[in-house]
């Protein structure tokens, strides 16, 4: 055990000069809490007994400890990939190991069966990763080390193990296993439903004809169905196709609107952001020409009957949408 403790304090001390791209979860991270890699080994017992590591807390959410850098874990509610990253940042007490990475797209080459960290039903299956280690490993300087944690399996003595999820709670328990830092404990950790930002936007009045201009009121809403939380961000463009946002408000207000005037027809855009989530939406406003025909009294039209101006009496709307004067011409002068 001795041996494989001053293994862990070189191995750190080489693969720390080697940088490693982070890979983040997005803004959909759900997993809470912590996972244990256990403290320093005190009976001697190998492969160990849960507390052999001395890797410590594994953090599954920057939120835990309000970090500044932006990682974490997204479980999925039903039979599908996990993604993100975990952080063992250690601690006076203990090492830290860096990232450990659930994103199938850096799970490739793992020893064996599927290697991506998925949910199946209610346990998780496959392969995590410390980053750090498997950087290292690629340069040639982990002494062997490979990095990987196995979700599920054998153990050694022929026990089963793995991590099983209680759906109704949310919640872990169980084990995951490294080759070289033994057992990872999952019971501290828990997760939450994705949180959901859903938005509307609209335009009051979105158009009209033979109008010189249209001021158009937009107001951007943040649906009851929403499930983020904390301030809400709202950004107006009245042109898109600018690309620049006129104007931002921060608020707790669940709506906000914003004039903008068109002199002619043209798209209007919504940034909405709450709780690291953001959403998009666009309007169409529309400023056309008055068109004689249409059967709309336009501006500079004295009347408009559609399709049947003929300009002929007794029609009282002409084919240029002037109103006619006609003359009853069935009357006739008789003898007093």
């Amino acid at each position: 055990m001795k041996k494989r403790i001053i293994l862990l304090i070189v191995f750190i001390a080489v693969f720390a000069m080697v940088s490693v791209a982070k890979i983040k979860a997005g803004t959909g991270d759900n997993a809470l809490g912590w996972l244990w890699g256990g403290g320093t080994e005190l009976d001697g017992v190998f492969p160990g007994d849960g507390t052999s590591t001395n890797v410590r807390w594994l953090s599954m959410n920057n939120t835990n400890n309000s970090g500044a850098v932006d990682y974490g874990v997204n479980i999925p509610m039903a039979d599908g990939e996990l993604s993100g990253e975990a952080w063992s940042g250690g601690d006076d007490s203990g090492f830290g190991l860096g990232y450990i990475t659930f994103d199938s797209s850096r799970l490739g080459g793992c020893p064996v069966g599927v290697c991506s960290a998925r949910r199946v039903g209610n346990n998780l299956e496959g392969w995590a990763r410390f980053e750090q280690i498997a950087s290292a490993n690629a340069a040639g300087n982990s002494g062997g080390w490979l990095g990987w944690i196995s979700l599920s399996g054998t153990a050694q003595d022929g026990s089963s193990y793995g991590i099983s999820i209680n759906s109704s709670a949310s919640t872990f328990s169980g084990y995951a296993w490294s080759d070289e830092l033994g057992w990872i404990d999952f019971s501290r950790a828990s997760f939450e439903a994705p949180k959901v930002l859903n938005v509307s936007l609209s335009a009051s009045p979105n158009s009209c004809v033979g109008c010189s201009s249209l001021t158009s009121t937009l107001t951007a809403s943040r649906e009851d169905t929403s499930t983020t939380t904390g301030d809400i961000t709202y950004e107006f463009n009245c042109d898109e196709s600018d690309g620049v946002y006129d104007v931002s408000y921060t608020t707790t207000d669940t709506s906000k609107s914003y004039d903008c005037t068109y002199a002619s027809t043209g798209t209007a855009q919504v940034r909405i952001s709450q709780g690291g989530k953001t959403e998009i939406k666009t309007i169409n406003v529309s400023v056309l020409p008055a068109v004689c025909g249409d059967g709309i009294v336009s501006s500079g039209e004295g009347c408009d009957d559609g399709t049947t101006n003929n300009g002929s009496c007794p029609d009282l709307c002409g084919a240029l949408c002037e109103v006619n004067t006609c003359v009853d011409s069935s009357w006739r002068e008789v003898a007093p």
